[in-house]
């Protein structure tokens, strides 16, 4: 189309120039009227120029256009080249990559297949040990209603012994209370007589107590009988010495002179230091004088006193006795 209009152009330029040369043959005349009548023609040129100028510059515009899609087209080419020159350089790098990843994934499937027979393995195992546990989970389970069953009768067996206990246990308190009552009367206490302190057993204590009790009375012959009883049946009790200076006196009171001096004379010898020593003594030569032995007798018996017991009381009246016997 360009072409065209060039050739267009050229020939309406050719044209003008041919009229100017014949405008030069004709006179100024008929130049005139040559040149008005191709007044009309010249304006259609001119048109026709004008109209072929503006063709030639649109068609330069779209030459110069196209050009310029085309280069930036060519632009667009080299950028989608160097774009999928990239995209492959990056395609083949993840490619490499992808590679690499698969190979360590392989080394990583290998590992986890290597794994997973090991698991496999443990599985099988802990299934064996599973069924071991069951089993001894069952046995268990027996054992615990065995012992739930044994527990029963060793409870219902319990509660016997509990009741058994429990009659067991008022029979030995029935028993320790005798025991205690036993052991209270044969067990040894302290007691304190005549200023002298010893051991006696109880019965001895209740004995003796009951006795003097009965000559403090004036029941001198029961009293007797206790005292000698006591006697025979504890003949190496504490008591003894005071035993036989009571057992002498209610025998005074009685008129046993020489049983009560025998009596006596058995205290001396057994306790001699003894606090109704001094007494005894007194009492021995009163028996005598009742005795009505010799005076030499009587004051033998109170000199010894004097002499073996200077300070005491019945030293004195036997000092007494000794200035009425001159």
């Amino acid at each position: 189309m360009a072409a065209l209009s060039i050739r267009r152009a050229a020939a309406l330029v050719l044209m003008t120039l041919s009229l100017g040369a014949q405008a030069a043959i004709f006179s100024d005349d008929e130049a005139r009227q040559e040149i008005i009548k191709l007044r009309p023609q010249v304006e259609n040129l001119r048109r026709s120029l004008a109209v072929v100028t503006e063709e030639l510059r649109k068609s330069e515009e779209a030459r110069l256009s196209a050009e310029a899609q085309q280069a930036q087209q060519a632009q667009q080419a080299q950028v989608r080249a160097l774009q999928q020159e990239e995209a492959a350089q990056l395609m083949r790098s993840a490619m490499a990559k992808s590679a690499d990843d698969q190979v360590q994934n392989r080394r990583g499937l290998l590992e986890l297949a290597n794994q997973l027979e090991v698991l496999r393995r443990e599985l099988t195992q802990l299934r064996g040990e599973k069924e071991e546990l069951v089993h001894y989970v069952a046995l268990v389970q027996r054992g615990l209603q065995d012992m739930k069953r044994g527990q029963a009768d060793l409870q219902m067996a319990v509660d016997g012994m509990r009741s058994n206990l429990g009659e067991m246990q008022r029979n030995v308190n029935e028993v320790s209370t005798g025991v205690e009552a036993r052991i209270r009367r044969i067990e040894p206490v302290k007691v304190s007589v005549d200023g002298r302190e010893f051991e006696a057993l109880p019965l001895e204590v209740s004995g003796f107590d009951a006795a003097l009790a009965t000559l403090r009375k004036g029941e001198y012959a029961p009293a007797k009988t206790a005292f000698e009883q006591f006697q025979l049946r504890y003949p190496t009790s504490g008591y003894r010495a005071s035993v036989l200076y009571w057992l002498g006196n209610a025998q005074y009171a009685t008129r046993d002179y020489r049983e009560a001096v025998a009596s006596l004379r058995s205290m001396l010898q057994v306790a001699p230091d003894h606090p109704r020593a001094p007494e005894a003594m007194l009492t021995i030569a009163t028996c005598q004088v009742d005795l009505k032995e010799p005076r030499n007798v009587v004051r033998r018996t109170l000199e010894d006193l004097v002499k073996a017991y200077p300070n005491s009381e019945a030293a004195a009246a036997a000092k007494e006795r000794l200035a009425k016997l001159k």
